[in-house]
């Protein structure tokens, strides 16, 4: 099953590819100016799409490097894009990112083909992440008069009038120095 998300990444290549168009086909600052503003709207809505399909599809744990390897690529299109600039005409500038966006589309199809067939796109049962104040499921070992670390860190635990009471605020002994 292909989720929304699936089918808006889709939807906003093609939009960003058609709004990159309007430069080459049309002068008026306002409609070049719109086409702008739809294409960074375009980018904006990809990182949120995107983060969801990787959580979907990237295990946990590989997850950054994976993502890294991808950056090698990304760049080398924005530098690309970049001198682009300076060796052709804006319009075909335009034209090439463009076509990179329409590709992006294409490839964001095959992807779903891809998932779909392999199952993948059903939600698949990832272990929920640890609660890092939860106690842990082996037994610690407790010394005569020995205390259970305070969920909140490492407080130290004070008298006061009302008895024993955990301060969360930690305390940094003085070592007389200026720093």
């Amino acid at each position: 099953k292909i989720t929304t998300v699936w089918r808006g990444c889709v939807v906003i290549f093609f939009v960003a590819a058609s709004a990159m168009l309007v430069p080459i086909f049309s002068s008026s600052f306002g409609m070049v100016l719109a086409s702008f503003l739809v294409v960074e709207a375009c980018v904006g809505a990809t990182f949120g799409a995107m983060a969801t399909m990787r959580t979907k599809l990237l295990p946990d744990a590989l997850q950054a490097s994976i993502m890294n390897i991808f950056r090698l690529p990304l760049n080398l299109l924005v530098v690309t894009g970049g001198r682009l600039g300076d060796l052709v005409a804006p319009k075909h500038v335009f034209a090439t990112v463009s076509a990179w966006f329409f590709l992006a589309g294409i490839l964001q199809v095959l992807l779903q083909h891809l998932v779909t067939a392999s199952d993948l796109a059903s939600p698949s049962p990832r272990k929920p992440l640890a609660d890092p104040l939860a106690k842990s499921p082996l037994p610690a070992k407790k010394s005569k008069g020995a205390r259970s670390p305070s969920p909140i860190g490492s407080a130290t635990p004070k008298k006061g009038k009302g008895g024993d009471v955990r301060s969360p605020v930690r305390t940094r002994k003085s070592t007389g120095g200026a720093r």
